[in-house]
């Protein structure tokens, strides 16, 4: 892991991060200037950044030429795609003053952006293949372009096409990214001749990693100038960027898939479960409320378009064989059986169908069977407890906040491991000691809490199940170190059993003495530990029960039972 460390994070860090703080400065100089009563301030704010821009292009040319010091060049030329997003947000005023000397004055900077990026490939001797070149000035165009188009929607009166219009920016950035699809798994492409010592994927997908950083930060400014945002309350919502990141996620499983990574297709799918999350808006304020309700009523809420696009995107991946796709898969299908075009809220999702769910605990059953697979199965009782209340009218299921529910199911887990054999179960094997040991003490001294109302005998009973459990490991594994659990649970029992006891005693006199009659037995249980740890005994129990007992001694056990 460290020799990789090593290949891969000098080539995305900034060798000089000093360019990095000069156009810190330069922005902020910028907005000050910017902000004064000079009547030309919006040309001023322009004529700055075009500056900047050239200068920090010589900049490069100057190191590369002169120095060949490419990592400081990189750096330059990543912030000078960085600014071309500061010029495309300073016609934003005027566009909605007036949409057609912006839309002028957009085209000009666009062509002034072109020129600096022409300028500087040819300079630098960079090549950049039309399969990348292409989606680039589509993602440059789309800065500078939108802005013009809003204002129009805004001189015109529509002002509720002009907000939806700002969440298109974000459709339009995906289907941007997009376009460099065929360029993953085109062997010329990845191979090509760039006329730099950066190798591919750093060069050139480190141009489209800013450009989508760009694209999201447009999308928050556009948000701040077309919608109807107030003081420091504007429209923008993490919803807006599903678009952006559902493309991205895409990209990422193209990856996994073209050069079998296992990693990134995990982490591409996994994402697509956050990106869905993301969609579920939370405390809206007035502005956000009005693009919500405008995407409602045009389209449906957000959680409903994600899902809809998460479960398109899982069952393709699903179909090219991709690590955790049918899980993400199912879980999209399931969630999205419990929306509506109306639903914004995880508290508004309803059941869906018991067909769908009486299907899915089939399907998830026969291939938990067939492969020995725990997650198919432990999802085929949580689908099977939901059928159970909703559908056979087991009210025990949703009492008390679904503890007994929650614990059966806890249980069935368990369980799983001693007869499933993929490697969620070989890894709970494993830690089943320290797990056990967790759940009891959490259930005897911590769960449930007081508000639930579980009655004792409940309790009770799940820690038996739990002593029960660790007894069955015990007995499959052959392995001492699970006396450790079955002894802790047994205590735990016995004394919560003790507790319950001596509550019912009617005297508090009696209760009192009791307890500390309880506290003396304990005291004196740890000071024989501690005189058995001096004398080297506790050592040697641990070492006992590290080790698996011998074979002769477990075909002596199976006789003996």
């Amino acid at each position: 892991m460290q020799a990789r460390a090593e290949v891969w994070l000098p080539r995305i860090y900034p060798h000089n991060p000093l360019y990095l703080v000069s156009a810190t400065f330069v922005l902020y100089g910028i907005h000050l200037a910017s902000q004064g009563p000079y009547p030309q301030a919006n040309d001023l704010k322009t004529s700055l950044l075009f500056a900047y821009v050239i200068m920090l292009a010589g900049a490069g040319w100057l190191v590369v030429r002169f120095g060949r010091v490419w990592e400081d060049a990189r750096t330059i030329l990543l912030v000078v795609l960085l600014m071309f997003t500061a010029i495309s947000t300073s016609y934003d005023r005027l566009c909605l003053d007036n949409p057609a000397e912006g839309a002028v004055r957009l085209a000009l900077a666009m062509g002034f952006c072109c020129v600096v990026v022409e300028s500087v490939l040819a300079m630098l001797r960079i090549r950049l293949p039309l399969a990348y070149r292409l989606p680039f000035y589509v993602q440059l165009a789309l800065l500078f372009a939108f802005p013009a188009v809003l204002g129009k929607l805004s001189i015109d009166g529509r002002e509720a096409s002009m907000c939806l219009g700002v969440l298109l920016f974000s459709v339009a950035a995906g289907a941007s990214l997009l376009l460099l699809l065929p360029t993953i798994g085109s062997p010329r492409l990845r191979h090509f001749d760039s006329g730099t010592p950066w190798p591919w994927p750093y060069y050139p997908w480190s141009i489209f990693v800013f450009m989508a950083l760009a694209m999201g930060v447009r999308l928050w400014m556009l948000s701040v100038s077309f919608t109807d945002a107030k003081g420091l309350s504007p429209a923008f919502h993490p919803y807006f960027l599903v678009p952006l990141l559902l493309a991205i996620a895409v990209l990422l499983l193209q990856f996994g898939l073209t050069h079998k990574s296992k990693t990134l297709q995990r982490i591409a799918l996994g994402s697509l479960l956050g990106i869905v999350a993301l969609s579920f808006p939370l405390h809206v304020s007035r502005a956000q409320a009005l693009s919500l309700d405008l995407l409602e009523q045009t389209l449906a809420a957000p959680p409903l378009l994600t899902t809809i696009a998460a479960t398109l995107v899982a069952a393709y991946a699903w179909l090219r064989g991709a690590s955790w796709a049918k899980s993400v898969t199912l879980a999209s299908v399931l969630l999205l059986s419990c929306l509506d075009p109306h639903t914004r809220l995880f508290t508004q999702l309803h059941m869906p169908d018991t067909w769908l769910l009486a299907v899915l605990l089939v399907w998830l059953v026969m291939r938990g069977v067939w492969q020995r697979d725990m997650l198919n199965l432990s999802a085929g009782a949580a689908v099977g407890l939901m059928l159970a209340r909703y559908q056979f009218g087991q009210t025990w299921v949703s009492e008390n906040n679904a503890w007994m529910a929650i614990a059966a199911w806890t249980a069935w887990t368990l369980l799983l491991p001693l007869v499933c054999r993929d490697r969620l179960a070989q890894l709970l094997r494993v830690f089943a000691p320290v797990l056990l040991v967790v759940l009891g003490a959490a259930v005897a001294f911590a769960f449930p809490p007081s508000w639930w109302e579980v009655p004792e005998w409940q309790v009770m009973l799940a820690l038996a199940v739990l002593a029960a459990t660790s007894i069955a490991y015990g007995l499959h594994q052959q392995i001492r170190w699970h006396l450790v659990p079955i002894g802790f649970l047994t205590a735990m029992l016995i004394g919560r059993g003790l507790s319950q006891f001596v509550q019912e005693i009617g005297d508090a006199a009696t209760r009192r003495g009791l307890a500390w009659y309880g506290v003396g037995v304990g005291v004196l249980l740890l000071a024989q530990l501690v005189s058995l740890w001096k004398a080297g005994l506790v050592r040697r129990v641990v070492d006992w029960l590290l080790h698996r007992m011998p074979p002769e001694n477990v075909e002596a056990h199976n006789a003996e039972g």
